[in-house]
């Protein structure tokens, strides 16, 4: 029994790297140049991740989207990984962090949005069905890092070869990300037709109608007991409010993604009528982003404009049914408007940004308001934490 489990493991090993072979012969190939890298360049190895990743997200919509007459795409498209490795778009460092975060997040979402689940209820099942898939692969490959890094220490340690250095751990590493986790997640996606999510499963039924769904409800009343409050006072929210108010929308969208697996009545109503509720937080977030902007264009400001915009058009869209977006064209829309503003140079955050700090700088009379920003800004927190 044990003999043919393992060996049907194997077919399904060999069957996924038919399924999936540019994108694992990609992670090959990035492993390689990595490991040669590694001595020569300390700063490469991180770009190269990058773009590997984002490469693979590409061509494994490739290996989706064209079939066919268009299957030289697919062939052709781990091209595009020598056009990422060599372009300063895509960047590893302290100072492009929010647009290395914008590429993982992209990537992840283009083989989510590949997926081509026009349906919302389909879309919400493999949405759960893909974080469940990252997750047990992402569990594994750490589960193989410690136990080659254990078995390499002992048998360097018995043998007396030399001492265990930081450099075993990163080529153990390297080969966990590049070629253990694609392989293991690659697998895992190739036999998820398998697996059914049902209403009565007991962990969707804790986390839907248990855990984001009270907790959202509570949220929508404290946004609720807020907003009368800014009424009652006659006093504008602070720019901070801002990033409760997407935390908020956002745990609506993940709530509303999760009530098609709960048979609660008054949980399916109340994020049936989410619209109606989300209303004062989208009002607040409106605020907090003009009364952040009257202070100056800065990168993370800008990202606030264009969330605060994709927010209000779900929203605005389930006002109308006949223009209702689906969960896939959301992400779609997002994924375009983040590509836009982080890739094509002329509306990129970073340099706009960068090009208005310099003017500023330039400019005394802004440098004196920038530094009675900052001031206010420092009364205002250590007004909060008195409180």
């Amino acid at each position: 029994m044990e003999t043919k489990s393992y060996s049907q493991f194997l077919q399904g090993i060999v069957k996924t790297m038919r399924s999936y072979l540019c994108e694992l012969s990609l992670c090959l190939i990035a492993f390689v140049a990595n490991t040669i890298l590694f001595n020569q360049v300390p700063e490469q190895p991180g770009h190269i991740a990058l773009s590997t990743f984002f490469s693979i997200a590409i061509v494994y919509s490739m290996n989706k989207l064209c079939h066919g007459m268009k299957r030289w795409i697919y062939y052709s498209s781990p091209l595009v990984w020598i056009a990422f490795v060599s372009s300063e778009y895509i960047q590893f460092g302290e100072t492009q962090a929010v647009q290395m975060l914008i590429s993982i997040f992209i990537g992840f979402s283009l083989f989510i949005v590949v997926a081509n689940k026009k349906k919302e209820s389909d879309f919400a099942q493999y949405l759960i069905i893909f974080v469940f898939t990252v997750a047990t692969a992402l569990l594994m490959t750490l589960i193989f890092f410690i136990l080659f890094s254990v078995v390499d220490y002992s048998t360097r340690f018995a043998l007396d070869i030399n001492h265990f250095g930081e450099k075993d751990l990163l080529y153990i590493g390297m080969f966990s990300s590049y070629l253990v986790f694609p392989t293991l997640f690659a697998y895992l996606l190739h036999i998820r037709k398998r697996w059914e999510l049902r209403k009565e499963d007991i962990l969707l039924n804790i986390l839907a109608n248990y855990i984001i769904s009270p907790g959202t409800f509570l949220f929508t009343v404290t946004f609720f007991l807020y907003a009368t409050r800014i009424i009652w006072t006659n006093r504008l929210p602070q720019g901070e409010i801002a990033v409760l108010a997407l935390a908020y929308l956002t745990i609506t969208l993940v709530g509303e993604l999760l009530s098609h697996f709960s048979k609660n009545r008054f949980w399916s109503w109340f994020f049936h009528t989410i619209t109606f509720w989300t209303l004062p937080a989208l009002v607040l977030l409106w605020i907090a982003t003009i009364v952040r902007l009257r202070y100056g264009f800065t990168e993370a400001r800008g990202y606030l404009v264009l969330v605060t915009i994709w927010y209000t058009l779900i929203f605005a869209s389930r006002m109308l049914p006949r223009m209702r977006l689906g969960y896939q064209k959301i992400l779609l829309i997002l994924i375009l408007l983040l590509a836009a503003t982080t890739y094509l140079p002329f509306i990129n955050f970073h340099k706009i940004d960068g090009r208005l700090t310099s003017q500023r700088l330039a400019d005394p009379v802004a440098k004196v308001h920038t530094e009675i920003h900052n001031i206010e800004q420092t009364m205002y927190r250590t007004r909060l934490s008195l409180k």
